[in-house]
C-alpha cells in the first residue's frame, strides 16, 4: 500500500472573546484551536484545517475535513486504515 504523507492534529494557544473560552479550552494547554494537518514526506504542507475549539475531538475534525467543499482529498483505502487504526 502507498503512504503519501502523515496527518495529524495539534493544540495551538488562541486569544478567543470570553463568552466564547469554554468551547475553545484544550485538554491540557488553555485556550487553544484544535488545527488538522496533512504533511507529505518531503516536508510540504498538502492540507491545513483551522478555526476548530480546542474542545472538539480529532475523529470531528477529520470527518469534516473529508466533507466539506474544500476536502481534504486521499484514497478511499487510506480513508478506511484512518478509521481501523
Amino acid at each position: 500500500m502507498d503512504c503519501v504523507g502523515a496527518i495529524d492534529g495539534k493544540h495551538v494557544h488562541a486569544s478567543i472573546p470570553i463568552d466564547l473560552k469554554a468551547r475553545f479550552h484544550g485538554r491540557k494547554e488553555g485556550t487553544t484551536h484544535n488545527v488538522l494537518v496533512v504533511v507529505s514526506f518531503d516536508l510540504k504542507f498538502m492540507y491545513v484545517l483551522v478555526g476548530w475549539e480546542g474542545s472538539a475531538h480529532d475523529s470531528r475534525i477529520l470527518d469534516n475535513a473529508l466533507s466539506r467543499p474544500s476536502r481534504l482529498r486521499v484514497p478511499i483505502y487510506i480513508i478506511l486504515l484512518l478509521y481501523c487504526i
